[in-house]
Formats: structure tokens, C-alpha cells, sequence
């Protein structure tokens, strides 16, 4: 079970869905929560300024960290404000720095991390997925929880399986925390080799029993790929929650939304719990 939470914020829609998600973990494991705020400040980068127009920009710059320090105070605020009124147990942080770095430094004092997400786009005239949430999700020390729309109950946790060392930590780490452990789980696996699978689902269903999970799993056919498939699973049940495993080869890693997790990530409106 999970001892302490750690959510990211900055006012926006997705942050304000992680913290939603993690009032509802902290109520469901008692852990408190620490809600960081990050002043970024690549507001203030080095950028060619013309000749006298040093201190002009000096000037332009306090004023930029000063207002947003001002917002930031402000959002926190409103976090300690719905804290106290859900009864949860919440300090706020607020640093200076990069919101990746020094979210991933603080993550170290806890055990699982809340933040929001962009969704991937779908055309070119979509905005781009954050950047911070990338490297967030490529150098965290602990497992990330990705809010996507609003919390919802749903007909259980759908945990991507194949068998492989990412699976099946990502597993463990989720069965450790704690979160929707009166929800059934979904093993889901994507083979044509239906056999094999079914033999790698069911050691993964043999350790969610013995941690008291109920659990069903399903072998999926890959033809229309991996994402596909995974995708329609998680909006037939519907799911509460998609459960991955991310690669821990750095490669890969650096290429996380080009992968299967980019395309669930724009596909899957359930919040999604990942590890490596």
C-alpha cells in the first residue's frame, strides 16, 4: 500500500483531472498527498536582445516570474482550499525550476505520481503532446499515473499483459498500490498465438489471486494491432483504469509516443498507470 502521493499541477484542465485522481487514491488509501508547483524558468531563457535592451528585459523577466509566481500561489491555494474540504490530508509545494526535474526529484520522497496529460494529436493541426509530460514519464523514479477525462467507476482495471519484464513490474507495482482494489481486473493479452498467451496470462492472473484480486483474462487477436485492440477493450468494459509497462530500454523510452503507449494515450480516456 502506497504511504505517500505526489501530484503535479499548473492550473490546467489535465492538471486539475490528476489532482481529482489523486483526492480519490488518497481517500481510498489513506496516504496524503503533496501537490507541487513548478515556476519554469525557461520563461526567463537567454534570447538575443538588441543593443540596450538588457534591462529592458531584466525588467520584462522579474515581471514574468512575478506573475507567475502570483498565479501558481493562487492555484495552490485552490488545492489546499478542496483539500481541507474532501477531509484529505494535502501540503503544497512551490519551487523554481524545471517542472520536470524537480517533479522527478521530489518524486523520490514518494511512492506513486499524479499528472495530467495532453493527448496525443490526431492531425497536424493539433497541438503537440507536452514535452514535460515525455520527460516526466521517461526519467521518473516511481510509477506515473497519467489523468485522462474525468475519474469514472467502470467495469474494472484492464492490465496490458504479454509476459514481459515491464508487464509484469508494472503489475506489481499496481497491485502494491492499492488503487481500485475492489475492482475486478482484466488481463488482457494480444496474440495470434493464443496458447502461449494464455499460459503467460495466467501466471499474471495466479498473483492477482494470491493478492485477493478477482480477475478474468482475455486473449486478444493481433491483426489490427497491438493499440487497436487494447483501445477497443478499454472503451468496451469500460475500464477505470489501463495498466502498462513501459520499456526500460532507453532507446525505446525516448521514443515512448511513438509506441503502443502513444497511441493508447490518445486513444484511452481512462486515467493510465505506468511503470518500468
Amino acid at each position: 500500500m502506497v504511504k505517500s502521493l505526489l501530484v503535479g499541477t499548473n492550473g490546467t484542465d489535465s492538471s486539475r483531472a490528476a489532482v481529482d485522481l489523486a483526492f480519490a487514491a488518497a481517500r481510498a488509501t489513506g496516504a496524503p498527498i503533496t501537490c507541487i508547483g513548478v515556476i519554469d524558468v525557461e520563461l526567463t531563457a537567454a534570447e538575443p536582445v538588441p543593443m540596450g535592451g538588457v534591462a529592458a528585459k531584466q525588467k520584462r523577466d522579474a515581471r514574468l516570474l512575478a506573475d507567475e509566481r502570483r498565479r501558481m500561489e493562487a492555484v495552490l491555494l485552490a488545492v489546499a482550499d478542496r483539500a481541507r474540504e474532501a477531509g484529505v490530508e494535502c501540503r503544497t509545494l512551490l519551487i523554481e525550476g524545471s517542472p520536470a526535474e524537480d517533479l522527478c526529484s521530489e518524486a523520490e520522497r514518494h511512492d506513486l505520481v499524479f499528472i495530467g496529460r495532453r493527448a496525443v494529436p490526431t492531425s497536424d493541426h493539433e497541438p503537440r503532446p507536452s514535452a514535460t509530460m515525455a520527460t516526466i514519464l521517461r526519467i521518473s523514479p516511481r510509477p506515473i499515473v497519467l489523468a485522462g477525462g474525468p475519474a469514472r467507476k467502470g467495469a474494472g482495471v484492464l492490465v496490458a499483459y504479454d509476459g514481459s519484464r515491464e508487464a509484469a513490474r508494472a503489475l506489481q507495482s499496481f497491485v502494491t498500490c492499492g488503487l481500485y482494489a475492489d475492482e475486478p481486473v482484466h488481463a488482457v493479452g494480444v496474440s495470434d498465438e493464443t496458447a502461449v498467451m494464455e499460459s503467460r496470462l495466467q501466471r499474471a492472473a495466479d498473483y492477482l489471486r494470491s493478492h485477493g484480486r478477482r480477475v478474468e483474462t482475455h486473449v486478444l487477436p493481433e491483426r489490427g494491432g497491438v493499440a487497436d485492440a487494447l483501445a477497443s477493450m478499454a472503451e468496451r468494459l469500460p475500464a477505470s483504469m489501463v495498466v502498462l509497462g513501459v520499456s526500460g530500454q532507453p532507446r525505446l523510452r525516448e521514443r515512448l509516443f511513438g509506441s503502443v503507449t502513444r497511441s493508447l494515450v490518445a486513444r484511452v480516456d481512462a486515467p493510465t498507470f505506468l511503470d518500468s
